[in-house]
C-alpha cells in the first residue's frame, strides 16, 4: 500500500546517497557549544499591565468615595431625611416607648399560636398606626407645626402600648386561674 513515491525511494535509496558530507562538516558541528535558548524577560509589558491595573484601582476608588459614597452628602442626606431625630424629646419618647411596646408584644406573642386572629388583628392595627406615624414623620419634615406634630406622634406610641396592656388584661382576664392565682387575688385585694 505504500505510494509510489515512498516505494521508489526505498528502491532507489543507494542512488540517493551518493554524497557524503566532508569531515570537517561534523567536526564543526560538534564544537559548537550548545546554546540554551534564553527567552528574555520582558519587564516593559509587566510593568505596564501592573500601572494599568493600579491606576483603575485608584480611580474607581476616588470615584467610590467622592462621588458616589461622599459622607458630607449622605450626613447633609440624613439631615434632610429624618429632621425629627433631631428632637430630643422625640428621640428619648422613640427609645422609652418601643422598648415598652417591644416588651408587650412579646407576651402577646405566647398566645398568637392558639388565636391566629388575634395576630391578625393586632398586625392589622399596628400597620394603620404604622401609616398615621410616617404621615406625622413627613409632617414634621415639612416644619408643618412642629410641636403638635411630636406630640402626636407620643400619642401614637401610647396608643400602641395601650392596645397591648389592655390585650394582655383581656388574655389573662379570660385564662382559668389556679389556686395559687385566686391566693394572689386575695391577698391583692385583702390589703
Amino acid at each position: 500500500m505504500l505510494d509510489k513515491l515512498e516505494r521508489f525511494v526505498i528502491d532507489h535509496k543507494d542512488e540517493f546517497d551518493i554524497y557524503q558530507p566532508r569531515e570537517e562538516l561534523w567536526d564543526k558541528i560538534e564544537k559548537r557549544p550548545k546554546q540554551i535558548e534564553k527567552i528574555p524577560f520582558n519587564w516593559k509589558k509587566y510593568a505596564y499591565r501592573a500601572a494599568v491595573v493600579t491606576l483603575i484601582f485608584m480611580s474607581s476608588f476616588f470615584i467610590q468615595k467622592y462621588f458616589i459614597f461622599n459622607p458630607k452628602q449622605q450626613a447633609s442626606q440624613t439631615e434632610e431625611a429624618a429632621p425629627e431625630l433631631q428632637i430630643p424629646e422625640l428621640i428619648e419618647a422613640e427609645i422609652y416607648y418601643t422598648g415598652q411596646i417591644n416588651t408587650r408584644f412579646q407576651e402577646v406573642q405566647k398566645y398568637f399560636g392558639n388565636n391566629p386572629e388575634l395576630e391578625e388583628q393586632i398586625n392589622y392595627d399596628f400597620k394603620e398606626l404604622d401609616v398615621i406615624l410616617e404621615e406625622l414623620k413627613n409632617d414634621l419634615k415639612e416644619n408643618i407645626a412642629t410641636e403638635e406634630i411630636v406630640n402626636a406622634m407620643i400619642q401614637n406610641y401610647r396608643i400602641k402600648v395601650k392596645i397591648l396592656e389592655n390585650l394582655l388584661y383581656q388574655i389573662r382576664k379570660s385564662e382559668p386561674k389556679t389556686n395559687s392565682d385566686e391566693q394572689n387575688e386575695r391577698k391583692t385585694y385583702d390589703l
